[in-house]
C-alpha cells in the first residue's frame, strides 16, 4: 500500500525523525508525510473589477465556505473565463480543502473534501490524492490532528495567521492499510452520528421543560 500511496515525485520527502512521531505505530502501520499523500495545489481570486469573471456557475471556495465536512456549494462563484485568465484552478472531486491563512487559526484549522469540482482562493490549499479512496480516512485524520496543526501555525507582527506550506505538507500522519482506514472511517462516522442523535435528544428534553 506504501508504495501505491505514495506520489511519485522528483525529489524525495526527507527523512521522518524519531521526534516527528507523535504515538508508536501498530503492526502493519506505516508513517508518511502530508505531501507523501498527493499533490498540493493554491489557489487565487479572479479581478474583481471584471464582471464577466464572476457570473458562472464554477464554485469558488473561501474560508466563508469551510464550514461543512463535505462540500459541495461556495457563497462566490465564477466563469470559465475566470479561470482561463487568473490565478484560480481548478480543483477536482474528492480534493481536500484547508485554510491556511487568516484569523480563523488561532482557534481552527477548517477541513473540507470536494463533492464537485471547486476553485479556491489564495488562503486556501487543495490536496489531490493520488489514491481517492483514501480521501476520507485524510480528511478524518486532518480534523482529529487540529491539535498539532495549529501549532504550527505562524502570526505576524501585524496579527495575521499563516500556516507555513512547508510546515503542512512535512506533517507526519499514520498510515493504517487501506481496509483498516475504512474501518477507522465508518467507525467514526457511527460514533458521530451517535453524537448527534445525544445532542438533538438533550436539546429536545430542554426545549420541553
Amino acid at each position: 500500500l506504501v508504495k501505491e500511496f505514495k506520489v511519485r515525485k522528483p525529489k524525495p520527502s526527507a527523512p521522518i525523525k524519531d521526534d516527528q512521531l507523535p504515538f508508536s505505530m501498530p503492526n502493519g502501520w506505516c508513517w508518511l508525510h502530508l505531501e507523501d499523500c498527493g499533490i498540493f495545489m493554491g489557489g487565487g481570486t479572479p479581478s474583481k473589477g471584471k464582471p464577466e469573471y464572476w457570473d458562472g456557475e464554477i464554485h469558488w471556495v473561501s474560508p466563508k465556505d469551510m464550514k461543512v465536512q463535505f462540500l459541495s456549494d461556495s457563497i462566490d462563484h465564477v466563469s470559465e473565463v475566470a479561470i482561463e485568465n487568473s490565478s484560480a484552478k481548478l480543483i477536482p472531486v474528492g480534493a481536500l480543502l484547508m485554510v491556511v491563512r487568516g484569523m480563523i487559526l488561532l482557534h481552527s484549522f477548517p477541513v473540507a473534501k470536494t463533492t464537485r469540482d471547486v476553485t479556491i482562493n489564495q488562503d486556501m490549499k487543495a490536496l489531490i490524492c493520488a489514491l481517492p479512496e483514501v480521501s476520507d480516512y485524510l480528511l478524518k485524520i486532518l480534523i482529529a490532528e487540529k491539535g498539532r496543526v495549529l501549532g504550527l501555525v505562524e502570526r505576524s507582527s501585524h496579527g495575521t495567521c499563516r500556516l507555513n506550506t512547508d510546515s503542512l505538507i512535512e506533517l507526519v500522519i499514520a498510515c493504517p492499510p487501506l481496509e483498516e482506514q475504512k474501518r477507522i472511517v465508518a467507525k467514526v462516522d457511527q460514533l458521530m452520528a451517535l453524537c448527534d442523535e445525544l445532542e438533538a435528544r438533550q436539546q429536545k428534553q430542554q426545549q420541553g421543560r
